[in-house]
């Protein structure tokens, strides 16, 4: 099998800081299957997460084991789930041999995953506040523009009092009168 690039190599960088395990926590044994099926069948890491639509780097997290670089744990069972459908593998099995993801092995730092530059709490809420705001002036306004046009459209004219009935013009129905 061909070296590909498999995530720019970011495993080789990576090796220094891989912890040595007497047993294999759930994690490390699901990524490692996931890992034989990838490579079964003869798919890079790359491909493979391109096909499912995710990040490369998540993939190899899995396949490392290395729940630090790991989003929340549904996020990741789902992944699995994925990803042995994907491999034809027992999704079910795999999912149930992750365990209890909540719960870092001892010594194991858990970070959460980097999110980017994003709004914060207050931010959210300011921001909120102002669609709040604009849509309440714009519902002012277009309620305010039919106020006026109600106002300004003409009225019918009244017919004045002193016109006799008489002088108002009938029109015939084409009904012969008696």
């Amino acid at each position: 099998m061909a070296l590909s690039s498999d995530c720019f190599e970011t495993r080789l960088s990576m090796s220094g800081s891989s912890q040595q395990h007497d047993e294999k926590t759930g994690l490390e044994t699901v990524g490692q299957a996931i890992r034989l099926g990838r490579e079964a069948r003869s798919i890079t890491r790359d491909d493979l997460a391109n096909r499912l639509h995710m990040g490369c780097e998540q993939l190899e997290a899995l396949e490392n084991g290395e729940l630090q670089r790991l989003p929340e744990p549904v996020f990741v069972k789902a992944m699995v789930r994925r990803l042995g459908g994907h491999l034809r593998l027992d999704a079910d099995a795999l999912v149930d041999a992750l365990g209890d993801l909540s719960q870092p092995a001892a010594g194991t730092p858990r970070t959460p995953p980097f999110r980017g530059p994003s709004a914060s709490s207050s931010g959210f809420l300011q921001s909120k506040s102002f669609l709040t705001g604009m849509g309440v002036l714009l519902t002012v306004l277009v309620v305010g523009s039919a106020l006026l046009l109600v106002q300004r459209s003409p009225s019918p004219i009244p017919m004045s009092q002193d016109e006799p009935a008489s002088k108002t013009q009938s029109v015939p129905l084409g009904l012969p009168q008696p």
